[in-house]
């Protein structure tokens, strides 16, 4: 029974990454359609309207566009200054662009506030990781019951990774549209040589 369960997670494991890889989207080297607005004007913090500061917020890269790459990257690293993120970030610029470059991206930004908004959907997402994560309690709780500590490792880390794939999956189920500017970013950052 044990291995029944085993090879139905490997085996949904191996789809869910098979899933991942073969999203249907347009290649890196082509940009993404941007609508052109009109070129807001500068935000001044000492004279705020708050219409026009609400307004801004539905799209926080309307904000940042008027900076400089340097300079959004520099506010972002004054903001976690002196905390132990700061260190790791140091040591991992790719990570620092990919937030500057989802900062600055129109579609990315929309597609954040877009989740935040859509509660229905969230409640659905909520709702499914609650699932999930009383299922990997229940897998690991009854499917342990081996004496070897290894197998009982492995297979650990199997419903570990196969909850991640899961939850990678639900979410892009669920939030297709709203991920995938978030996706072709990392893809040209992280994946491009």
């Amino acid at each position: 029974m044990n291995r029944k369960i085993i090879f139905y997670l490997i085996l949904l494991s191996l789809f869910s990454l098979n899933y991942l890889y073969s999203q249907n989207e347009a290649p890196i080297d082509e940009p993404a359609e941007v609508q052109e607005e009109p070129a807001p004007k500068p935000l001044d913090l000492n004279h705020i309207d708050k219409s026009d500061f609400m307004s801004r917020l539905d799209n926080p890269a309307v904000i940042f566009k008027q900076f400089s790459d340097d300079e959004v990257k520099e506010m972002f690293i004054g903001k976690i200054k002196g905390g132990k993120i700061e260190a790791f970030l140091h040591d991992n610029p790719k990570l620092v662009e990919f937030v500057v470059r989802c900062l600055k991206d129109d579609h990315a930004m929309q597609g954040f506030m877009q989740i935040r908004k859509d509660k229905e959907r969230l409640k659905i997402y909520i709702g499914i990781m609650i699932v999930m994560f009383f299922i990997s309690l229940i897998l690991n709780f009854f499917g342990n019951k081996d004496k070897n500590f290894v197998e009982k490792l492995l297979k650990r880390i199997l419903i570990t990774v196969s909850m991640f794939c899961l939850s990678s999956i639900t979410i892009l189920l669920i939030f297709n549209k709203e991920i995938k500017p978030f996706i072709r970013i990392f893809k040209s950052v992280f994946l491009q040589s």
